[in-house]
């Protein structure tokens, strides 16, 4: 009897674990997109449309907050991580889990656009460029794989 109480107490906690282990990563990735869109709209894309003045110091710490997260984002799309964090507006459907390839290509394909285009981003004119092929494999990504809680 006791075997079997311990036993029923490993997978048990065992289970929570990996349920609080899933929450954690649902609740990380919701905070890199979260960092991630004020980076690039509050500040890249404020710039470039002239609601915010240019600042190259500003341009290049949001570049380094979009690749240290799209870095970062590639390895929290776990299958066992699906949900959302009560924190954030938006999550990653079902889509995302169930078209993993794609949606692992489309992230692969975020960071190397970050990459190419950053080093445009040292004038207004680079910026505007920058942001928008950024932009366009966001939103690539988000009309597939992100819908609005609630």
């Amino acid at each position: 009897m006791t075997k079997r109480l311990i036993l029923a107490a490993a997978v048990l906690g065992l289970g929570l674990s990996t349920a609080l282990g899933q929450a954690d990563v649902v609740r990380e990735r919701a905070m890199l997109m979260y960092e991630q869109g004020e980076a690039f709209y509050a500040t890249l894309n404020s710039m470039a449309r002239g609601r915010m003045a240019y600042d190259q110091a500003k341009v290049d710490a949001a570049m380094k907050v979009l690749l240290e997260s799209a870095e970062k984002l590639q390895t929290l799309y776990p299958p066992n991580a699906r949900g959302q964090s009560p924190e954030a507006d938006y999550f990653a459907n079902a889509k995302a889990f169930e078209n993993k390839a794609d949606f692992d290509a489309r992230l692969a394909k975020m960071k190397a656009e970050i990459v190419a285009n950053a080093p445009k981003a040292k004038s207004l004119d680079g910026l505007k460029e920058a942001v928008g092929a950024i932009g366009q494999t966001c939103s690539g990504c988000h009309e597939l794989y992100r819908a609005k809680k609630g």
